[in-house]
């Protein structure tokens, strides 16, 4: 099914009314293998290992133990990526044709960082052999991507993982070719924000996220309350970001990073800052209890 057509075909017919169209694309997931047509532009991209930061060269070295070439993985990934941007244009594009564009608020984001050259497995000592396709382990070499040097990438909570894309257009209300690199906006901000921009009434008490319009909308804004996240395991370990302070929760043992110095956070300050430390761990119990203490279990299909 192309996505993209029939989110514009949806559109096309509802464009008399107010509408909301959420379109999920897959491209550059497992296993990235596109066509050879969105893969000629980059056909002399030369990749220079040196200009990526050390978090990327353990995927440098995991394509290659995969029998890929570094080069032409690239070019495959850029590939990838650069058929969601045709997707994308083709989009907007509609939207412009139906005289839609000035009054459609579009956003592009990502539901986290790029993922690691192979997913899954206890024991990776052999992840180069053939892998079953029961395993759980999902290797391609050509899954590339690279959060700008930040640790960590999907499946972890490093700034790597929960960094994501976000772009905002909405011609005539939003700046054009203005980036925000101080406010901080998450998912569940989304509703709120969108109900005030677009002049719907709701009790933002019922919500855990923020109206973040003036940080949409050109303005500098800051956020009032934490932000926490978890993967949805019981056991997993929780993360907490307060201002520029993030820590994370493994076991019974925090780590604790100011981002205002140290964005990629190579430098546990815990021990340093004790007095941060308790009191943050405090607020990320009271939120862990309000999580499930348990979680349904994906039925298996034969």
């Amino acid at each position: 099914v192309d996505l993209f057509e029939a989110a514009m075909s949806f559109i096309e017919k509802n464009k008399e009314q107010p509408f909301y169209v959420n379109v999920w694309g897959h491209i550059t997931h497992y296993a990235v293998d596109p066509v050879d047509a969105v893969v000629e532009p980059f056909k002399n991209l030369k990749v220079k290992r040196s200009d990526f930061g050390k978090h990327m060269q353990q995927k440098f070295d995991d394509c290659e133990g995969l029998g890929g070439n570094v080069e032409q993985s690239m070019r495959n990934y850029m590939g990838d990526v650069y058929s969601l941007d045709y997707q994308v244009g083709r989009l907007l594009k509609k939207l412009d044709e139906l005289g839609l564009a000035e009054n459609t608020i579009v956003i592009f984001s990502s539901d986290q960082g790029p993922a690691p050259v192979v997913v899954g497995g206890k024991n990776l000592k052999d992840k180069y052999k053939v892998i079953g396709e029961n395993t759980g382990i999902c290797p391609s070499q050509n899954m590339l991507g690279y959060a700008g040097g930040f640790r960590g990438g999907k499946h972890t909570q490093f700034e790597g993982g929960v960094r994501s894309p976000f772009i905002i257009r909405w011609p005539g209300k939003i700046p054009e070719n203005k980036i925000n690199k101080e406010s901080i906006v998450s998912g569940i901000d989304f509703l709120p924000t969108l109900c005030s921009m677009v002049g719907i009434e709701i009790d933002n008490n019922q919500f855990e996220g923020e109206d973040m319009t003036n940080a949409l909308t050109g303005g500098k804004q800051k956020r009032t309350t934490p932000l926490f996240c978890k993967t949805s395991s019981v056991n997993a370990g929780p993360t907490m970001l307060d201002g520029d302070w993030k820590m994370h929760k493994k076991i019974n043992d925090y780590t604790l990073y100011d981002l205002s110095v140290d964005e990629k956070e190579m430098n546990d300050v815990a021990q340093k800052y004790p007095e941060i430390v308790e009191k943050m761990s405090a607020k990320l119990k009271d939120w862990e209890l309000t999580l499930p203490t348990s979680y349904e279990k994906k039925a298996k299909t034969k």
